[in-house]
């Protein structure tokens, strides 16, 4: 476990607050892996959220920082 479990729990809880639905659980994308999102979401937003919440953690942020400098270029 390193930096990228907590890049995980902060995509998920944003996926929370932009949703207001938990993601589905990495055990069941692992037969399917979707994420659906609604569509007023942008699609920086969702790019940013479907990399965050990526069930290899080599496709994750490598850490928060990372992630934040993302996220802050979202209008």
């Amino acid at each position: 476990v390193d930096r990228r479990a907590d890049v995980y729990a902060a995509g998920a809880t944003l996926y929370y607050c932009v949703t207001g639905c938990l993601p589905p659980e990495a055990t069941d994308r692992l037969r399917q892996d979707r994420i659906s999102f609604p569509a007023r979401l942008s699609p920086h937003m969702r790019a940013a959220l479907t990399r965050a919440l990526s069930l290899k953690k080599e496709d994750r942020y490598a850490d928060m920082r990372e992630m934040l400098a993302d996220l802050d270029g979202i209008n």
